[in-house]
């Protein structure tokens, strides 16, 4: 008899651990769904926060043309005429003053390495923003770049009449096409990816 209450003793607590196994299992399974599902009513990202990465990729690519800008100024020989067109300018006792140009000069430099430095600044800020921001650090680098070469090259035509031809116009074409080319590869592989995980 005793050996009997053990046995049933025993059967009955495995039973009562199979129970808790089959429950934990249960809610596991239940737990995963939820998190794999979801609501198609809840609220799709807006394209205002989906293209704010772009904003900020093209803002510091911006900054960076000017950063570039403000650093040729600082040394070039356009600097002394921009200093010399602005001593008329000033007062009679400080314009016939033999040093003059030269404080001017150093003046408007110092001015321009500063500006340098702002932009810098403000570049990286704004490209570290868009990284944040952006799924895909390809995405913000290209767009960056691309912002940064075509900006550049506007600004050399017109502020330092550089000459540019019509092949250059061809690869800024070109990377311009690569930059969506990428984009749009790189959300085919975001949502390839999302699938996978939801069929795991």
């Amino acid at each position: 008899m005793v050996r009997q209450r053990k046995t049933q003793q025993q059967q009955h607590s495995t039973r009562e651990e199979d129970v808790k196994t089959s429950n934990q299992s249960a809610s596991q399974h239940d737990n995963t769904s939820a998190q794999q599902y979801q609501d198609p009513l809840s609220p799709s990202p807006s394209p205002e926060k989906r293209s704010k990465w772009v904003i900020l990729a093209i803002a510091s690519g911006m900054f960076a043309a000017t950063n570039g800008l403000f650093a040729k100024l600082t040394t070039t020989h356009l600097t002394t005429t921009i200093s010399q067109s602005l001593i008329p300018l000033l007062p009679l006792s400080l314009s016939a003053s033999p040093s003059a140009d030269r404080l001017v000069e150093y003046i408007i430099r110092s001015l321009f390495f500063a500006l340098n430095l702002i932009s810098n600044a403000v570049m990286w800020t704004l490209f570290t923003r868009a990284l944040t921001s952006s799924p895909s650090t390809t995405k913000v680098s290209i767009t960056n770049t691309t912002a940064n070469f075509l900006l550049t090259a506007v600004l050399g035509m017109v502020v330092f009449g550089e000459e540019v031809g019509g092949l250059w116009w061809v690869g800024a074409g070109m990377m311009g096409v690569g930059c969506v080319v990428v984009g749009m590869r790189e959300e085919g592989g975001g949502g390839d990816g999302e699938g996978e995980k939801k069929k795991r």
